[in-house]
């Protein structure tokens, strides 16, 4: 009968350990060195799909970025003239809303109904949560203070409206007022129907604007 036993044998010279066969018959017994292959650690993904990762990876990064920060659009309409021309090219922050950094001047593109649509616009913040919001005479007045609005492109706002704003809603209008229809006719926006704050026009490219 024949036996076979793995030892591991130290070199006490060399400091090294090699393990060694001992293969033992009625006859004889001997020793020889053996190898034992180690054993591969096992790659959870294969590398196709590490390649994929690899290549998709920046590009789901820019994304990202884009849709937080600067996610583009393009402007509709003469409303916001002259601050805006249609065709305009703009860029919108949607994290100024998520962290209700939104205030009196900015410019933002919000969700508006008109009619059984609803489309996204560009329009001027005048109003934000708390204000107590008046037009009358051609003026606008923030709690009871005249607003100074030097963007206009006639010193003019149509309208009798006095307004509280509640918790979440903003009051919007656009700078060219005679052809805006903003919250004077559909009312306050609410936070949630706002979309971005606008942070820069990219295009024409010799009119790139950062606000």
């Amino acid at each position: 009968m024949s036996f076979i036993r793995l030892l591991n044998v130290t070199n006490v010279k060399k400091g090294e350990t090699q393990t060694m066969a001992l293969y033992t018959t009625p006859q004889k017994s001997s020793i020889i060195p053996v190898t034992i292959p180690k054993q591969r650690k096992s790659d959870p993904l294969p590398k196709k799909i590490r390649d994929w990762i690899d290549a998709l990876l920046p590009s789901g990064i820019l994304l990202a970025a884009l849709f937080v920060v600067f996610w583009p659009f393009a402007v509709s309409g003469g409303s916001m003239e002259p601050a805006l021309y249609d065709l305009d090219r703009i860029a919108i922050s949607r994290a100024a809303v998520w962290l209700g950094r939104l205030n009196h001047g900015d410019l933002a593109v919000c969700r508006q109904e008109r009619g059984d649509s609803t489309e996204n616009v560009v329009k001027r913040i005048i109003g934000v949560p708390g204000d107590v919001l008046e037009i009358r005479g051609g003026n606008v007045y923030i709690n009871g203070e005249l607003l100074s609005e030097d963007y206009l492109i006639q010193a003019y706002t149509a309208g009798d409206i006095v307004v509280t704003l509640a918790d979440g809603e903003y009051f919007v209008m656009g700078d060219n007022r005679a052809v805006s229809y903003d919250s004077r006719s559909a009312g306050p926006v609410s936070v949630e129907a706002m979309v971005g704050r606008v942070v820069m026009r990219w295009f024409p490219f010799d009119k790139i604007t950062a606000y």
